[in-house]
């Protein structure tokens, strides 16, 4: 600003002026940028934001231009039968312009290098190389988006989103993390990705690997699909820690298939099920990892049937996170975790339950069969009347548990 008013032929006395009207602290200087922005334009900004300061990497510019345009979390274009949609190219370089006008130049494009660096978040999240990729769309690739500045970071976290809504602190982040985690879920259940993840698993079937130039193609169609995969459920932590459990992990677990065809071919990286099995065996009570065992449990229940996993648990002799999942169906501490969901979905009272203290608010506190267990050898109103002296009392309230959960959870599931 000083060197413009001096090319200007600006007095001393004017610039002294200027210096005096710049707030004295950073955060100052950041709220009186945004003092005359936009009503209409404040929530686009704030989604805009809590994607920049939130996200667990750096976005590249094709991944924040899906993340605000999609609908919904909903991919924006329709797939053609090749996989591909129309070239966006020019669209998503021109929405540079859009971040640095809702950012007031807080946030900015930097080129960086692309499937250049061993281990990079390119490579760990399968993006495929470079080879056969279109120069114009590998430029696009190679612009990350972020703050100007580190303190731009921490102004943001602390009072930035408080410029665009009415939440402040912890519970801004927390809203926005699960904000995000629900984009990413309903991004991974959209029909768009499903075709996606059926297309490469009919490759896989075929052991036909397309050129790289396709693959590259298809990343471009659904921008946003990697980053979905290995951040939705790590966004729901985060916003549980806060405070806000991630209820959209309790909606149609049909949705949950998507996520889990990747898992019927055996990868066990990089996928929303398996950073949901590796949860499932976390701290218990009705938290995310206690819905996420849920769903996991309801979802693996159907897909044991299916012929695609059939074909492949033959080929691996059954050792397959899936098979591992599916057969949970055997395991009394994994029933306890699916009837509590159930009960909980019907909103049951737990005064209803004949089994004292077979409740969902119990249920949802243990979590599995063995913590219930702990609590039931302490209560010897649950053992059955018929001692005999060779069986002890834990072993009596084992058989006396089993047997109930076995009679609730029949007659729930014929409900069903």
């Amino acid at each position: 600003m000083l060197r413009e008013d001096a090319d200007r032929g600006s007095s001393l006395e004017t610039m002294q002026c200027r210096l005096e009207d710049i707030p004295t602290t950073m955060a100052d200087l950041f709220m009186e940028l945004f003092h005359d922005f936009p009503a209409k334009d404040r929530e686009e900004a704030l989604r805009m934001w809590q994607w920049v300061i939130l996200a667990r990497r750096p976005l590249r510019l094709p991944e924040l231009h899906e993340a605000m345009t999609s609908a919904g979390g909903k991919p924006r274009c329709k797939l053609d039968r090749q996989g591909q949609k129309h070239d966006s190219t020019s669209e998503v370089a021109r929405y540079r312009l859009r971040i640095l006008y809702l950012s007031r130049g807080l946030i900015d494009i930097e080129p960086a290098g692309l499937f250049v660096e061993k281990g990079s978040d390119f490579q760990n999240n399968g993006l495929p190389p470079i080879d056969g990729a279109p120069e114009k769309h590998a430029a696009l690739w190679a612009a990350r988006v972020q703050p100007i500045h580190v303190t731009v970071q921490e102004f943001s976290a602390e009072k930035g989103f408080l410029l665009f809504s009415n939440i402040t602190g912890d519970n801004a982040i927390g809203q926005g993390h699960s904000i995000l985690s629900l984009a990413c879920f309903n991004y991974l259940g959209s029909e768009e990705a499903r075709r996606a993840n059926d297309d490469n698993n009919q490759q896989r079937r075929l052991k036909w690997q397309p050129p790289s130039s396709d693959l590259y193609l298809q990343r471009l169609a659904l921008p946003l699909l990697v980053y979905a995969e290995s951040s939705c459920l790590e966004h729901a932590r985060q916003a549980e820690k806060l405070g806000f459990v991630a209820t959209h992990f309790l909606q149609d677990p049909k949705a949950y298939e998507t996520c889990f065809l990747p898992e019927w071919l055996g990868s066990t990286q990089g996928t929303l099920a398996a950073q949901i099995y590796k949860s499932s065996y976390s701290q218990p009570g009705p938290t995310l990892s206690f819905l996420c065992h849920n769903q996991l449990f309801l979802t693996a229940e159907r897909l044991i049937d299916k012929p695609e996993f059939k074909v492949h648990s033959r080929n691996n002799g059954g050792n397959t996170p899936l098979h591992s999942i599916a057969w949970l169906d055997r395991r009394m501490d994994k029933k306890v975790a699916g009837l509590a969901e159930i009960l909980m979905r019907r909103g049951a009272d737990p005064k209803a339950q004949n089994f004292e203290g077979f409740t969902p608010v119990n249920l949802a506190r243990w979590g599995n069969l063995e913590q219930t267990l702990k609590v039931l050898t302490r209560e010897p109103s649950t053992a059955r009347p018929e001692i005999s002296s060779t069986e002890t009392p834990e072993g009596i309230a084992k058989s006396r548990a089993l047997e109930e959960m076995l009679l609730v959870w029949r007659s729930i599931r014929v409900e069903r």
